[in-house]
């Protein structure tokens, strides 16, 4: 759930000429210069004379940062891409208005990858939840050939081959996507491409063979209008609410990450952009790791680790509203807590359920990898 939100914030943010030139200085600047310069040189020459669909086909750096960082909620990297995420958006978005708004029936799509089987086991135990793939989602209306991207993928024991069978119902359909076969790289077979963070019923799961390596999940597209959705989207739209996107997306990174990294305590990123007034994003993420883990830990972290004054005046103002506003988010812990103890833990549970997704012709793992380790499996 919350990862649809994040693509309603990231889709919303305001990009200019800066946004491009931030990237590739980024790229350049990664650890271990792992992408071609020559490659960083095309990107930021040629960017505007191709279209954002043939970027993201194109067998090119930027598939790999675009794949690394959502599958690791690496927000610096998300915010970085923030343009062609929204480019790429609202691109599918146009061609789906144009293409599908007097279309009446039902299209169903395939899509053909790995699994490993602890995720296939989650995907079971949320039988009627929600699923969320948290990246753009590359289908076919091809069904063998999504059974030979199955096929193919699942090369170890611990994995098993999964055929996704995608429904949508296009008389009520909203959610970007498009066939893109005339706009993409390679233009040999048709390839129909959702939106990042597309969320999806998980209707029915079955054996396709004797061995249980081959599995089939049966999904329906979740629409804007669907009554429980709406209102269970609207509640949690309400924990992230912020005057400006940056702030939204630090709430969401406060909601969703639990990991401290010292090296990350800095304003200068929002102070580059003059937005957000609640210090860097970073700075959420280490106090609510510290609430979670232990609560008495917060007063020693605080004047330890926040001790350090800023160089400017404007530096030391936006720590100080950071720190009375991580102050606010400790009172709301414990607010929490106390709520989920008077109810004895019956609290009502929503099951949803994120699932990496890549290319069709791409395995999956479930290990993390590093930008240099996806751009050589792939290119």
């Amino acid at each position: 759930m919350y990862t649809f939100l994040l693509k309603e914030t990231l889709t919303d943010m305001k990009h200019d000429k800066r946004s491009i030139q931030e990237f590739v200085t980024y790229c350049r600047d990664w650890h271990g210069n792992e992408f071609p310069k020559q490659d960083i040189e095309q990107f930021q020459q040629e960017y505007h004379e191709h279209s954002p669909i043939w970027w993201y086909t194109a067998p090119h750096f930027l598939y790999s940062v675009l794949e690394y960082s959502l599958e690791t909620l690496d927000f610096e990297a998300i915010i970085k891409l923030g343009f062609f995420i929204l480019d790429l958006h609202e691109q599918l978005g146009k061609l789906h208005s144009e293409r599908f708004k007097k279309v009446k029936g039902k299209l169903t799509v395939y899509r053909g990858q790995g699994l490993p089987k602890s995720d296939l086991q989650k995907l079971k135990s949320h039988v009627g939840g929600l699923l969320s793939f948290n990246h753009f989602l590359s289908t076919s209306p091809d069904r063998l050939i999504s059974i030979a991207d199955a096929r193919q993928a699942a090369e170890n024991q611990e994995s098993v081959r999964v055929l996704f069978v995608i429904t949508v119902d296009l008389s009520i359909s909203s959610t970007p996507f498009a066939n893109i076969r005339d706009l993409q790289y390679y233009s040999s077979h048709e390839s129909i491409l959702f939106t990042t963070h597309t969320v999806f019923r998980i209707e029915r799961i079955q054996q396709m063979d004797k061995e249980s390596r081959f599995w089939q999940v049966k999904l329906t597209m979740m629409e804007h209008n669907d009554g429980y959705w709406s209102s269970l989207t609207e509640f949690m739209r309400k924990e992230i609410q912020g005057p400006t996107e940056y702030h939204r997306l630090g709430l969401y990174y406060r909601v969703e990450c639990f990991t401290y990294d010292r090296t990350n305590d800095q304003c200068q990123a929002c102070l580059s952009y003059g937005i957000c007034l609640k210090g860097n994003i970073h700075n959420d993420k280490d106090f609510f790791y510290v609430y979670v883990k232990n609560v008495i830990l917060f007063f020693f972290f605080l004047h330890f680790v926040r001790s350090k004054l800023r160089k400017t005046g404007v530096e030391n103002s936006l720590l100080i509203i950071s720190i009375i506003n991580q102050c606010s988010l400790l009172f709301l812990l414990l607010k929490i807590i106390h709520i989920i103890l008077e109810s004895n833990g019956n609290l009502f549970h929503y099951n949803t359920f994120n699932l990496f997704s890549s290319r069709s012709h791409v395995k999956t793992t479930g290990g993390r990898q590093t930008f240099k380790e996806v751009f050589k499996k792939q290119f």
